[in-house]
């Protein structure tokens, strides 16, 4: 009976080994103070995990220690990646059967399930062990370490490549192609559990060094730098890998003053208060994947950001000054440019958004998701966007010189001012402004611009009026924002008329127009001639 409770009680231990501190806050985390602290290949990393917040022991008949052999559980892994991120958001476990709000492990499922590095389903499994494959692909989504989804060739070097899950490939793949995963003996063994000391040296290989004050820092280790908390300055250094801005951020700001980031940086926290990037900073690909809450990524100076990719998130990405590329890559997703200067803007997700907006510019667009859009807001400038996807809009007021409509896209919508669109043959559904068809392998310009006089002449009226033509006029099915200074006198012979338009090429068109019903376009003055009112806007009624 002894030794039966004997082995509950160590059971018992090892599962609660990972509470939170507050939990088991008689156990010292000094490594000194683990008496089966292995002298092996995974002390060093074990004792890095512990001095790090990763890793917890336990009490057992006096004696403390860090169960370096001891499998992992699902419930525990997330609490460890949680704590390594600083995870502090936490989704709902609605619809979970197996995970139970008085439970321990409550808490950091939620976290896990916010972070994405867990995929909410009905049963989570906490009290499971967590094989090898899971643990790999737990790693790779908090990372957001990416491969080829139809090539697996890291893969083929391992002999029992055919156990691993269809949907563990891509990520194993990825994990070994970054060299975080080796295997043993030519076998990465994918189900089999993963112990505490080999997940310890997985993670030391992910991370060479924690940032967890506020302040400058001007000096870190050679491999990948985590920050998990606001307020940090990097000035004058390399980072000699990846550079992690992590959840623990939060919403708060994150300067990198004269930094060269030699691999990716991954934006999973920050706010509108901004991750600033100036000086002489040079980075690379930059990832973007704050999973709650606006983030603002501000180029200043001479800093250089080849890619800014926005991977998934639920609210705006916001971006200003000089950038490479900005890819939208996640579905539901805007990103807005504000006085941004972008050599090319890619939105490959589906129902997503790039908004170009105050003074910006980019020389080429592209959208290659379905139901996507660009819109480019007044003051803002694209020399070039791309038509690949289906259901794209180009909206706005802003200056849009080209757009080309791929073959094989469908249902396009241009409707920005003066904009000249070129459609390849198989491009069908293309319209512009006002619903205007334009056929495959055709162009158009939307929107010709007024040069001349705008006039009006009415039935019965022999007289004409010149109106000042100082905005978008156009040429075919719309006809939209005449501002005419009030008082101008439109006709003494009653509306509706005809608009005469001179375009740019001086050609002239006449446009029937019918008044909305109860829009105050215009008055009788005391001498009982119609004068204008008020902004004429017709954006329906020109036929």
């Amino acid at each position: 009976m002894k030794n039966k409770l004997l082995s509950w009680l160590l059971i018992f231990l090892m599962v609660f080994s990972m509470l939170p501190k507050d939990a088991s806050a008689n156990v010292d985390n000094n490594t000194h103070y683990f008496e089966d602290m292995p002298n092996d290949w995974s002390t060093a990393a074990l004792r890095k995990a512990v001095n790090n917040g990763l890793l917890k022991g336990c009490i057992l008949e006096g004696k403390t220690l860090i169960n370096a052999d001891a499998s992992l559980k699902r419930a525990e892994m997330a609490a460890i990646v949680n704590r390594a991120f600083g995870a502090v958001k936490n989704a709902e476990l609605y619809g979970v059967a197996d995970v139970q709000s008085s439970t321990w492990y409550a808490d950091d499922m939620a976290k896990a399930i916010m972070m994405g590095t867990f995929i909410k389903d009905t049963k989570m499994r906490p009290e499971s062990n967590i094989t090898r494959q899971e643990a790999f692909a737990v790693l790779a989504r908090a990372f957001k370490i990416s491969s080829d989804a139809l090539k697996y060739n890291a893969l083929e070097n391992y002999f029992d490549k055919d156990d691993i899950a269809e949907w563990a490939k891509e990520n194993l793949n990825a994990m070994i192609e970054a060299g975080y995963v080796q295997g043993y003996n030519f076998k990465l063994n994918p189900n089999a559990n993963i112990s505490r000391a080999e997940f310890a040296a997985v993670m030391d290989n992910l991370v060479k060094e924690y940032i967890d004050m506020a302040g400058v820092v001007t000096d870190v280790s050679s491999g990948n730098v985590l920050i998990r908390v606001p307020g940090v300055t990097l000035k004058d250094l390399t980072v000699k890998g990846d550079l992690i801005i992590a959840d623990g951020v939060g919403n708060g700001e994150v300067t990198l003053d004269n930094v060269n980031v030699e691999g990716r940086t991954i934006v999973r926290g920050g706010g509108e208060d901004s991750i600033i990037i100036k000086g002489n900073s040079n980075l690379g690909k930059t990832i973007v994947c704050k999973v709650d809450g606006r983030v603002r990524i501000v180029v200043e100076g001479e800093a250089d950001v080849d890619v800014v990719y926005v991977d998934d998130g639920s609210d705006d990405v916001l971006v200003e000054g000089v950038i490479g590329t900005l890819e939208v890559a996640g579905d539901y997703i805007t990103a807005v440019a504000t006085k941004a200067i972008l050599s090319n803007a890619i939105v490959s997700g589906d129902n997503s958004v790039i908004i170009l907006r105050e003074d910006s510019t980019m020389r080429e667009g592209k959208i290659s998701g379905t139901d996507s859009q660009i819109i480019v807001e007044k003051s803002a400038a694209v020399d070039r966007i791309i038509v690949e996807g289906l259901n794209a809009k180009i909206e706005g007021n802003g200056d849009v010189k080209n757009v080309k409509v791929k073959g094989g896209s469908g249902n396009a919508s241009i409707t920005t001012p003066n904009t000249k669109i070129e459609t390849e043959k198989g491009a069908e559904g293309v319209t512009a402004a006002g619903g205007t068809p334009v056929k495959g392998g055709t162009s158009v310009t939307n929107n010709s611009r007024a040069t001349g006089i705008v006039t009006t002449r009415t039935s019965g009226s022999s007289g004409t009026t010149v109106m000042p033509a100082d905005k978008n006029i156009t040429s075919l099915a719309t006809l939209t924002d005449i501002n005419v200074a009030n008082g101008t006198v439109l006709s003494s012979a009653g509306l509706p008329g005809t608009i005469e338009v001179t375009l740019d090429d001086s050609s002239k068109q006449n446009l029937t127009v019918t008044w909305d019903d109860g829009t105050p376009v215009y008055n009788k003055d005391a001498a009982g001639e119609y004068v204008f009112a008020g902004t004429l806007t017709l954006p329906a009624n020109v036929t």
